[in-house]
C-alpha cells in the first residue's frame, strides 16, 4: 500500500496526505494542494514579498499541470484562484508565441545555472519521510537536523530562481518541452521539499524520532544504572546524550526528556562518587624485582617515560616484575614482517598530570642487538590502563 504522509502549512488548518513525490499527489488530492499553496502565495503578496508568493505557486505547478496544460483533477475554483494569484506575482507578464524560444534560451541557461545548488542544497524530505520505517534513529536525525541546517540556504537559492523565472504556465511547458526540461523538474521537486519539509520534519520529528531517540537514550541510562563500574557509567551516560539532543531537538518542552536529563545528572553524581572512592583507595604496586641494579633501571624507566611524555614530572617507578622475562616477537606492518628477541620487565610508573597523579602499567623491553648477551636500550614497550591516585598515596 503506497505510504500517505501527512503535513501542515504553516498557518493553514488543512492536513493533506501526500505520496512521496510531488508529481505524483493522487488526483483526489491535487485540488488540496494547490489550493494549500495558493493560500500561502496570497499571503506572501499581501507582504509585498513577490518572489516568496512565486516559489509557493512553482512548487506545486506539477501537481496542477501536466504536459497539456492544467489537470482535470483540479477544481475549476482552484485553477481560478491560482490563476488569480500568479497574475499578482508575475504582473504584466506576456509571452508572444515568437518569443517563445528566446524565452525557453534564457531558460536552459538559468535552469543549468540552478540546478546543482538547488537540487544538491536541501534533501528530498518527501522521500526521506516515506522511508522512515528502513531507516535507523541516528539516520533520521541525521536527515532532520541537516535538512533544518541546510534550509536558509536552500531557500535563499528558491527565492532567487523564483525572482527570474516565467509564469506557471510558461515554466511548465518549458518542464515538458525545454533543452533542460529535466532538471526542470527536479528544480520543482526542490522547491515543493522546501514548501512542505518545515511540516513534515516537524510532525515526524515528534511521531517518529522523539519516541525512538528518547527509548535508546532511556536503554542506554538503564544499562549505566545496573553498571559498579564509573569508566562504564560515564561511557553509556555520553552514548545516552546523543539521542536524548536529538530528542530535545524534536521537542524541547518533552516531559520524558526532563525525565532523562534528570537521570543523567544522577547518574553522573553517582559515577563521580564511586570514583572519588577508587582514587582514595588506589596504590601503587609493591616491588617484585629484587635485582641490584634496580634503582639505576628505575632512573632509566623514569628517563625513557618522561621523554615520551613531556611535560609530565615521574615522581615514583615500582618495579613489579620479579625478573626479566625473555623472548621472541614477530610483529606484521604494511606488509612488512619484523622479528626480534626482546627482554621484557614489568614497572608502574607514577607521574603528575597537571593537577592529578596517575599510575601507569607499562612493560620496558630491550631489544637483543644481535651480538652475545647485548641488548639494547631500555625503551617503553607497552601500556596497561593507567588509574589516578592521591597525591597522598603516592609514597605508600
Amino acid at each position: 500500500m503506497r505510504h500517505r504522509w501527512i503535513f501542515l502549512f504553516a498557518a493553514g488548518l488543512l492536513a493533506v496526505a501526500l505520496p512521496r513525490f510531488a508529481q505524483t499527489v493522487e488526483d483526489n488530492q491535487r485540488g488540496d494542494v494547490v489550493k494549500a499553496a495558493v493560500a500561502e502565495a496570497d499571503k506572501a503578496i499581501q507582504a509585498n514579498e513577490a518572489n516568496k508568493a512565486r516559489f509557493h505557486l512553482l512548487a506545486v505547478v506539477l501537481v496542477g499541470y501536466d504536459d497539456m496544460g492544467w489537470r482535470d483533477a483540479v477544481p475549476k475554483d482552484v485553477q481560478a484562484q491560482y490563476e488569480a494569484a500568479a497574475a499578482k506575482a508575475w504582473p504584466d507578464e506576456k509571452v508572444a508565441a515568437d518569443k517563445e524560444q528566446e524565452v525557453f534560451a534564457a531558460l536552459d541557461k538559468l535552469v543549468k545555472a540552478s540546478d546543482e545548488k538547488l537540487t544538491r542544497g536541501y534533501p528530498n524530505i518527501v522521500n526521506i519521510v516515506g522511508s522512515l520505517s528502513h531507516s535507523s534513529t541516528r539516520e533520521i536525525a541525521g536527515y532532520f537536523i541537516e535538512a533544518e541546517k541546510k534550509r536558509p540556504e536552500a531557500m535563499e537559492a528558491a527565492l532567487e530562481f523564483a525572482a527570474q523565472v516565467p509564469s506557471p504556465p510558461v515554466f511548465n511547458k518549458y518542464k515538458w518541452r525545454g533543452r533542460e526540461g529535466f532538471a526542470a523538474g527536479a528544480i520543482v521537486e526542490t522547491l515543493y521539499n522546501l514548501q512542505v519539509g518545515p511540516s513534515l520534519i516537524a510532525t515526524h520529528a515528534k511521531d517518529d524520532l522523539l519516541p525512538a531517540a528518547l527509548k535508546e537514550a532511556e536503554e542506554w541510562l538503564d544499562k549505566a544504572a545496573r553498571s559498579p563500574d564509573p569508566d562504564v557509567i560515564t561511557s553509556d551516560v555520553a552514548s545516552a546524550r546523543t539521542p536524548l539532543d536529538w530528542a530535545l531537538w524534536a521537542d524541547a518542552e518533552d516531559p520524558k526528556a526532563a525525565e532523562l536529563q534528570g537521570k543523567v545528572k544522577v547518574l553522573m553524581a553517582k559515577a563521580q562518587k564511586i570514583r572519588a572512592q577508587q582514587i582514595k583507595a588506589n596504590r601503587v604496586p609493591g616491588e617484585g624485582y629484587k635485582g641490584g641494579d634496580a634503582a639505576a633501571l628505575k632512573t632509566q624507566m623514569r628517563q625513557a617515560y618522561e621523554k615520551e611524555n613531556a611535560g609530565q614530572k615521574v615522581l615514583r617507578v615500582s618495579i613489579t616484575g620479579d625478573d626479566w622475562v625473555e623472548r621472541a616477537v614477530v610483529t606484521t606492518a604494511y606488509n612488512n614482517i619484523q622479528a626480534g628477541i626482546y627482554r621484557f620487565l614489568d614497572a608502574a610508573v607514577v607521574a603528575k598530570e597537571g593537577a592529578k597523579f596517575r599510575v601507569h602499567p607499562i612493560t620496558f623491553a630491550r631489544k637483543w642487538t644481535g651480538s652475545g648477551d647485548k641488548f639494547g636500550e631500555l625503551k617503553v614497550y607497552s601500556w596497561a590502563d593507567a588509574y589516578e591516585i592521591l597525591e597522598a598515596n603516592v609514597g605508600k
